[in-house]
This record gives C-alpha cells, structure tokens and sequence, in this order.
C-alpha cells in the first residue's frame, strides 16, 4: 500500500491579509524586541555626543531645548522672547553651549505656566524627568483602556513614543491629558472639563471635543472645560503680560506661512493639508480638502456620540478623528493614536476581530516610521489614507454596537 501524503495547508492570501499569524504569542514577544532595538538605538546614538549636543550637532532631546529655554526666558521675564525666534535661537545656543539650528516654540503661553519649573534643573535632569512625569500617566491610562497583560510592552515599543522620547516633545502629556479626560467622563465631569480644558495648549487637536461632549449631553464637562481654558489663558496674560500673547498671536501667523510654502517638512506631517502640499495642489486647493475632510470627520464624530454605543468606541473615534482633522501635526503628535488602538483593539480581543481590523490597528500603530519614509521618497502621502482607514475600521464597529444597543 502506497504510504498517504499528508500536506501541510498553506494560508491563504486572504488568511494572510488578516494577519491570522499575529497571535498572542507574537504580540507579547515582539515589542519586547522593539524595546531592546530602541535601547541600543539610543546608547549608540548618544555614545559620541559632546556635552549637550549629539553626534549630528542637534541638542539631546532636539526640540526640548526650546522648551528648557522657554521656560527659563519665562523665568526672567523675557516671555515675549520665546516667540521671538532670533531672541529664542540665541538663548538656546547659550543653553547647549554652541552652535545649532534654531528650535521655534509653538505653543501659546499657557504652557509657559509650568516650563519654568523645568528650567531651574540642570538641562540633563530636566530631559529625562519631563519625559518620565508625562509617561507614566499615558502609559497607566493605556493600559486601562485595554487592561491586557500585552498592553505595558506594545506601549513601551509604541514608535510614536520613541520619537517622542528622541524629540522631547510633549505627546505623552497631550495623550494622558485627552485620555485622562475620556476616562473620566462619566464618572467625573467636572475634573474631565478640567483636563481637556488644560489641553486648550494643543488647540489644533481640541475642537471636535466641544461637538463629542455637546452630542452626548455633557454640560458640566462643557462648562468645565470653558472655565479651566479661560482662567489658564488669564493666567498667562498676567504671568507674561499682553505683549507674550501678541508675540504668540504674530508668530503663529509666521507658522502659517511657513506650513503652506514647506519650510515645515510636508513629508514628516500626516495631515491632509500638508498630504495635498506634497502632490502638488495649490495652497487654497490644500485648505479646501483639509476643510472638507474635518468637516466629514465632525459628522461622524456627531453621529457617533448620539449613538449608545460603547463609550470606549466612541472616545476611540474621537481621538483619531482629531489627529485626522488637525491641519498641522508631526510624527511625535501621532501617540496620540495609541488610544485608539487600545481601546479598537481590547474591543476586538473581547468581541471578535472583523476583516480588515488587525491590518488598520497595525498600520496605525506603524505610522510613524511607515509613512514618513514613503512620503519623502515616493512622494505618496500614505499618512491621511492610513488615518482614514482606521477612522473607518472604528466607525463600522461603533454603528453596529450602537445599533444593537437600545435606546
């Protein structure tokens, strides 16, 4: 008798695209890798730095030397000069002790309120403690959103969080700030009003909030919110004086120019606008398809929050809708979407993955490498596409929770 053959059956393309392969085993082992890959990363790009600027004569830490200076200024009375970029430019080279390019401070003066603090610790104390006392909150937040034993370690490998940490930016206060706010909503109102109300030093990533918390009826959040922004701006108009807001007010208008023209590299940012740049459409084209794109995700994010649905859903839509709908935002902005992802992705692991889910939750969670490169080499624009897959992938798990919820 002729011995059976028994064949190995191959996944099929189909299978493959799903990503059947990237089980639980897989998810808690990779990012451990990642880690390991980000730690050697920064020890041999750190190893040949001269006192305060590395191996490409940038500042450790790159854009947080203009935080350390702008608070330091702040401290001085010299406010207005953080907005002053010559007068910025210089007190940083005076920071690091030589020479390097210039690093504008973007932020209006209500965040002014707190850099000072930083400034009164040595530069090298100040770097790793901003970024400490602003991740541990973000990473505690994400690991309730999706409270599985995978969650610590995707976070830690989260590559948005590496650029963050490289850049010492302020994406992990950003995202503890806005998911502090959601968790919170039900339960406390007033303290989540509070936090999104601190948040107004963002104000490109805010203003589908008022819409999510007007469709769900939250009225003490909504009061919260407008009386914590209104006393953090006069705050900092009698802290830095009228001239500091102007000098911001006249510097963000230069911002503005220097979004459309490219001086802000189109290629790092994951916006429409700056998408519809890099192809070549016109300035006024840019603006319109950006504003029709936020006009559609403000919608949706109306719709939404009528619906009842999954409270974790719908705060998953809202934040990927704002990163979406901001005109201007870099690739350290997209922690962010590691809301999102927790909360579509503890979802899928209670519920069921749906066709195409695994896919948009990896694709976001790789964004910030991903795109970027492509961007600058192929000139394809992959960030808003990627961005609107995964608004889609949340939308038509929302609807279907919410539809079969009763009113």
């Amino acid at each position: 008798m002729a011995a059976a053959v028994v064949s190995t059956p191959r996944p099929s393309p189909a299978s493959a695209f799903e990503l059947d392969w990237l089980n639980e085993r897989r998810v808690r082992a990779y990012p451990r890798i990642v880690v390991a890959l980000y730690v050697l990363l920064i020890a041999v790009w750190l190893a040949p730095s001269e006192g305060l600027v590395d191996r490409m004569k940038k500042p450790i830490g790159t854009d947080f030397v203009a935080f350390w200076t702008a608070g330091a200024l702040a401290a001085h009375g010299q406010a207005a000069q953080v907005y002053d970029v010559p007068a910025l430019h210089a007190a940083e080279r005076k920071t690091v002790g030589a020479e390097i390019d210039a690093f504008p401070f973007a932020y209006p003066p209500s965040l002014l309120l707190v850099l000072p603090a930083l400034a009164t610790l040595p530069y090298l104390v100040a770097l790793p403690l901003w970024l400490l006392v602003t991740y541990l909150p973000f990473v505690a937040l994400v690991r309730r959103a999706a409270p599985h034993p995978a969650t610590l370690w995707l976070t830690l490998a989260l590559p948005a969080g590496y650029l963050n940490v490289l850049h010492g930016q302020a994406g992990f206060l950003v995202a503890a700030l806005m998911g502090g706010a959601l968790l919170l909503l039900e339960r406390r109102p007033v303290l989540a009003g509070v936090l999104l109300g601190i948040l107004t030093f963002k104000p490109q990533l805010g203003f589908l909030v008022p819409i999510a918390l007007v469709a769900d009826g939250q009225w003490r959040a909504v009061a919260a919110a407008a009386v914590t922004a209104v006393v953090v701006m006069l705050a900092s108009y009698v802290a830095f004086g009228a001239e500091t807001w102007s000098a911001f007010l006249a510097g963000a208008q230069a911002a503005r120019v220097h979004l459309e023209t490219g001086e802000l590299p189109w290629e790092k940012m994951h916006t429409v606008f700056a998408g519809a740049r890099l192809i070549g459409v016109g300035v006024a084209g840019a603006y319109a398809l950006q504003a029709a794109v936020t006009l559609a995700v403000a919608v949706l994010v109306w719709r939404a929050w009528r619906l009842p649905a999954d409270p974790a859903l719908k705060s998953a839509l809202l934040v990927a809708g704002a990163v979406l709908a901001a005109p201007y935002g870099f690739e350290y902005d997209l922690v962010l979407l590691a809301l999102p992802i927790a909360w579509l992705g503890w979802h899928g692991v209670r519920h069921g993955f749906r066709p195409g889910e695994k896919v948009a939750l990896l694709m976001a969670w790789l964004m910030p490498f991903a795109t970027p490169g492509i961007a600058a080499g192929l000139g394809v624009p992959l960030g808003p596409i990627v961005l609107g897959a995964f608004l889609w992938m949340i939308w038509r798990r929302l609807s279907s929770d919410g539809a079969a919820q009763p009113t």
